[in-house]
């Protein structure tokens, strides 16, 4: 079995069609065995319900989700990003990841607007679990300041508690989720 076989990209914006992708790709590879199943990330986010139908299924899995941002992980996609198992919350050196206020378009009736309204305080107050949950204490709040975009690179992301390692490259990712060595393709071991 080949490392790369528990890998899933997210390279586009968030939709129905990528979360029910990525929800059943993740529910076969952890139906197959518990071993780490990795996302790789890069995005500008997307839709709110395709965030909360993959974050779900991370949670519901017994293997360990793995989080890896390459390039960018904006909006739906920061929440993405930390929502991965602690300890296995991963950016490259020259990655970023934004966080800012939900914004919304609502137009028609007063009643449909304020059945909108609902649903985006809803929304807004998933996102202020997620960053409860899933950073530091002390810097949460920065991530959930309205009407503003908020950078971080790598190295802001880890001192915030977004991740938890920088990586240069696969193999040092693959030694802290994998701590035994994954022989590639071709090769035999050296036992």
């Amino acid at each position: 079995m080949k490392y790369n076989d528990r890998f899933l990209y997210l390279m586009q914006d968030f939709s129905d069609m990528l979360a029910l992708h990525v929800v059943k790709q993740l529910f076969d590879l952890d139906g197959k065995n518990t071993r780490d199943i990795v996302l790789v990330i890069n995005s500008d986010g997307g839709d709110v319900e395709a965030l909360f139908a993959i974050h779900d299924a991370i949670k519901m899995v017994k293997s360990d989700v793995a989080t890896i941002c390459i390039g960018h992980a904006f909006s739906c996609a920061a929440n993405l990003l930390i929502a991965g198992t602690k300890g296995k919350r991963f950016m490259t050196p020259i990655s970023s990841i934004m966080f800012h206020e939900m914004t919304a378009k609502i137009d028609g009736s007063t009643s449909t607007i304020n059945d909108e309204m609902v649903s985006i305080k809803h929304y807004s107050s998933m996102f202020t679990k997620f960053a409860k949950d899933n950073l530091h204490p002390e810097h949460y709040k920065q991530v959930l300041r309205p009407r503003k975009d908020i950078y971080f690179n790598a190295e802001q992301a880890l001192e915030i508690g977004a991740i938890d390692h920088i990586v240069t490259n696969v193999s040092d990712m693959l030694a802290i989720l994998n701590p035994t060595p994954i022989i590639p393709c071709g090769q035999k071991s050296s036992s």
